[in-house]
């Protein structure tokens, strides 16, 4: 027996129990059944619908007698529903990651314009093509990095509130942040950060110390 359907508030009863509390004779609306590992439900289903329909003189075409609900075929709906809406997900978060890569490469075009004069000046004095290269992808890849920390950290506050409000006695929601999925998360970061720094960082790097000081 059970409230609402609700595994939490169910108990198991002998059946005679069930006849003489609920004074309901042999009278069994529902019948509940598993298989073992190894056998396929579906065919378990159909033998059982067939022995019902033997013991009460139902024909074998009459789909309306035996009402069956296939618990597995339901899970597996469900499990493609929510396979779907990970998938989703997942691309609108690559999508939000790739415009976040975008504008950070923007930003940092940008600044090396602004920074032509100190970066040519930094040329003058012995810098490197390679740390002017160094300089600008560490930027890029700090800069993209904490900004999806701060984005991450949001989401775990978010998610966190989001599950308070609306689990229920008996129905706890559960919304979390894996500790490997904000790892990957962060490595990704880190990756974007490194390519949206590449176009910024090779002009930086063409740039002549001659130019920009007579540019100044």
């Amino acid at each position: 027996m059970s409230v609402n359907g609700q595994s939490e508030t169910s108990v198991v009863i002998p059946f005679s129990t069930m006849q003489q509390n609920y004074n309901r004779g042999n009278r069994i609306d529902m019948l509940g059944y598993t298989a073992k590992k190894g056998y396929s439900i579906s065919q378990v289903e159909k033998d059982v619908e067939r022995i019902v329909k033997q013991a009460h003189a139902i024909h074998p075409d009459d789909e309306q007698a035996v009402i069956r609900v296939n618990a597995e075929a339901m899970f597996s709906m469900m499990d493609n529903l929510f396979t779907g809406i990970r998938v989703l997900g997942w691309l609108v978060g690559l999508g939000t990651l790739l415009a976040g890569a975008i504008g950070v490469s923007n930003i940092m075009m940008i600044t090396v314009k602004e920074r032509t004069t100190e970066i040519g000046i930094r040329r003058a004095i012995g810098a490197r093509p390679s740390d002017i290269l160094q300089q600008i992808l560490l930027e890029s890849m700090v800069l993209t990095t904490l900004a999806g920390m701060a984005g991450i950290s949001f989401a775990v506050f978010l998610l966190d509130a989001v599950e308070k409000g609306t689990s229920e006695p008996g129905l706890p929601a559960h919304f979390l942040i894996s500790f490997w999925q904000a790892i990957g998360a962060c490595v990704l970061l880190i990756v974007l950060g490194l390519l949206a720094g590449l176009i910024p960082a090779y002009r930086a790097m063409a740039i002549k110390p001659i130019e920009a000081i007579r540019d100044e």
